[in-house]
């Protein structure tokens, strides 16, 4: 007899197979048809009563059919079901214009086919445009025709101007178009908004902004000062003058006003007592006028250097509100002369005058060399120390000047025209003509006319022969 667990296990495997072999006997109906002009669909074991939906590819532009099923199923024979055509060329839902949109009646269509027409309503803010076609029509090849503008934006009125403002339009008053204001200088806006929009119905948004005067507080008013005219409040442009009491002097501006943004163009002055020292003598310069104090605000005290002195400053120092003179105390400072040097040129600290403790540097022209310092300084004697240098010529390689070498060369040239001179005159001819004969190791010369005879004195030239001349 057979073991119990061996029995159970041989009859759930003989359950198994037999419900295989009744799914096989039903059988599967694999994966859906491709249909033309459809999406691609989601896989799917194709288990008999299962069924599958199918969308037209609208992106080429096919659309379903009203009514046409686009269901197909699984039957028990292991076949899908057989649908008829349901997808077809048309026209797509009409573009949404800028300015107008279809009417909710077109649009309830399920398809376009050729010849259907859809009409528009202008928007909100837009008219319609007279004489015009406020329809599209899908064409024979499936496009929708392109229609003229057939509405316009409304426009508003004029907003009107307001009291101690202007305003700036940016498109006309066309509607979606604002309107900005702005107040007058030393008027401010009272107003939240400042601007208006042109709305849909034509009407401008909000009321138009007000603008008020700026208002300046009294000044603030320091010890010693007093200011006019004296008002509880100030608006744009008004101004006041301060003053000092007797004997005080304004340290600031004496008149402010009042600015549009509603403060003052300046701080409040302060009053100061002046009293400028002596300023003293200045060494090597006469006083010119202010020789007696008191100093206050404004005097004057002038100057003038001795000769050959130079003003290193100002020739009149005033005495300013901080008890002080400006410019600052002037200076006399001695000169010296033009430092110029033949066949040279000042490279550093060319100036019209030269006072103490100038500078200049010197350099040689060409073909000449510095014999001395290259740089010297105005002393406070009046002199440049150390002395100034010369330029001297360059000498030739050989050691000689190039005037020596040229005393040479003249020389020479001279010589050469008296040897050339000579022999013209010496060479034979005939016609009673002199006739010259040369004599070496001595000096001599005979003129022979009429009998009479000179003779030449010996030259110091050596190596120079003279000749005897013969009638």
């Amino acid at each position: 007899m057979l073991p119990v667990p061996y029995i159970v296990r041989r009859t759930w495997a003989v359950l198994l197979i037999f419900h295989s072999q009744l799914i096989c006997i039903r059988g599967d109906c694999g994966p859906p048809p491709v249909i033309e002009h459809t999406q691609p669909v989601a896989e799917t074991s194709g288990v008999p009563g299962d069924t599958v939906a199918y969308k037209c590819d609208r992106n080429t532009g096919y659309y379903e059919i009203p009514n046409e099923t686009r269901t197909i199923t699984c039957q028990d024979d292991g076949t899908w079901s057989s649908v008829s055509t349901f997808c077809t060329r048309a026209c797509g839902v009409p573009n949404r214009l800028q300015y107008a949109v279809p009417r909710d009646s077109d649009l309830e269509k399920d398809i376009f086919n050729p010849g259907t027409i859809v009409r528009y309503d202008c928007r909100d803010g837009y008219r319609r445009v007279a004489q015009t076609i406020n329809s599209v029509t899908c064409l024979d090849n499936y496009t929708w025709s392109e229609p003229s503008v057939f509405c316009e934006r409304r426009s508003c009125v004029n907003p009107g101007d307001i009291e101690n403002g202007d305003f700036e339009a940016t498109d006309g008053f066309l509607f979606g178009s604002r309107v900005t204001y702005k107040c007058n200088a030393g008027y401010k806006t009272i107003s939240r908004r400042n601007y208006r929009d042109c709305q849909a119905d034509g009407t401008w948004s909000n009321a138009p902004p007000q603008c008020e005067a700026v208002i300046c507080e009294p000044p603030e008013s320091p010890a010693d000062v007093t200011y006019n005219p004296m008002k509880e409040e100030y608006t744009y442009l008004d101004a006041v003058t301060f003053t000092c009491n007797k004997g005080l002097h304004i340290d600031g501006e004496p008149t402010v006003s009042c600015t549009s943004d509603g403060t003052w163009s300046s701080t409040p002055p302060s009053c100061k007592a002046v009293d400028c020292q002596d300023p003293g003598q200045v060494e090597h310069a006469e006083r010119k006028f202010g020789f007696v104090g008191p100093y206050t605000l404004n005097s004057n005290v002038g100057y003038e250097c001795k000769s050959n002195f130079f003003l290193n400053g100002s020739h009149t120092i005033t005495c300013n509100i901080n008890s002080q003179w400006e410019p600052g105390i002037p200076k006399c400072l001695i000169t010296c002369k033009d430092p110029s040097i033949a066949k040279s040129r000042p490279i550093v600290g060319l100036k019209s005058v030269y006072v103490q403790d100038d500078v200049v540097r010197f350099e040689c022209e060409a073909g000449f060399v510095l014999n001395g310092p290259p740089s010297i300084t105005c002393s406070s004697r009046g002199q440049w120390e150390p002395s100034p240098p010369k330029c001297d010529e360059i000498e030739s390689s050989g050691g000689l000047s190039s005037g020596a070498i040229a005393g040479i060369v003249i020389g020479c040239l001279v010589v050469v025209a008296v040897l050339i001179l000579l022999y013209c005159c010496c060479s034979k001819q005939k016609s009673g003509e002199y006739v010259c004969e040369s004599k070496n190791d001595k000096i001599e010369q005979e003129l022979i006319n009429s009998n009479n005879t000179e003779r030449k004195p010996k030259s110091d030239t050596p190596d120079v022969h003279y000749t005897a001349c013969k009638a």
